[in-house]
């Protein structure tokens, strides 16, 4: 947050909000029916982090992904976000 780049997001879902990890398959379940009440389809939303795993699997769901590794640095991320006029 610190980093400004929550800035061009409307909103931000975290896991934990949910109460389970990404690696959960109901997570994906979980934030598909979140998006419903925002009316967003997951291809409509970006999926941020930093494990191939979860990229994956948020792919096959129908995100759009960053797989995000230069933590705890942001220059990367910042570059991946003005690509696809986010930030």
């Amino acid at each position: 947050m610190e980093s400004g780049i929550y800035g061009g997001f409307e909103e931000i879902f975290a896991s934990f909000k949910f109460g389970c990890l990404k690696s959960d398959p109901r997570a994906f379940e979980l934030l598909t029916e979140k998006l419903k009440e925002y009316g967003l389809n997951p291809e409509e939303c970006l999926f941020i982090d930093d494990r191939l795993k979860n990229i994956e699997r948020a792919k096959e769901k129908g995100y759009n992904t960053i797989h995000y590794q230069n933590f705890p640095g942001v220059e990367e991320i910042k570059k991946e976000l003005k690509k696809i006029f986010v930030f």
